[in-house]
């Protein structure tokens, strides 16, 4: 009873509408943005010179984060031009992922970091809209009344 009251609370605190965004302006030319919970921070990243994106969710509590997925694919990040609706990249669109339950723990303090590089897409001048976000459909053993989501826009030249 009391780690289901504990798990309640925790997932209260992260999910109550603490989140928020906000923009740090890099070299790259694109901003880092952000998205908060009580017990994670969420940031994603286009580099327009490496063309290359990184995405990191940071476990900001005491606690561990645990989070369930419902197949080997634990993120999907999403490229479209803006004024398109068809993404020019996407994540998951040439990759395979095993169909079995999978859960990832991060510890207080610690981070999980994903990344890819996308030079070989060649994309066109114009601005640009990527969204990260991390597919748990549980965490801490509820499901998530936001998705762990976040964007960033970035400009080809």
């Amino acid at each position: 009873m009391n780690k289901t009251l504990f798990f309640m609370v925790v997932f209260f605190l992260t999910f109550s509408g603490a989140a928020c965004a906000t923009s740090e302006e890099n070299e790259t030319g694109g901003g880092e943005q952000k998205s908060m919970g009580e017990n994670w921070k969420l940031t994603g990243e286009f580099d327009v010179d490496s063309d290359s994106w990184r995405m990191e969710l940071e476990n900001i509590s005491e606690h561990p984060l645990e989070l369930n997925f419902n197949s080997g694919q634990e993120i999907e990040v999403d490229i479209k031009k803006d004024g398109q609706s068809e993404s020019v990249y996407q994540y998951s669109a040439d990759k395979m992922f095993t169909q079995a339950l999978k859960q990832t723990t991060i510890d207080p303090g610690e981070s999980k970091t994903w990344s890819d590089d996308i030079s070989q897409k060649s994309l066109e001048r114009g601005s640009y809209t990527v969204v990260f976000e991390v597919l748990a459909q549980k965490v801490n053993g509820e499901k998530p009344e936001k998705p762990l989501k976040t964007s960033d826009t970035f400009t080809i030249k």
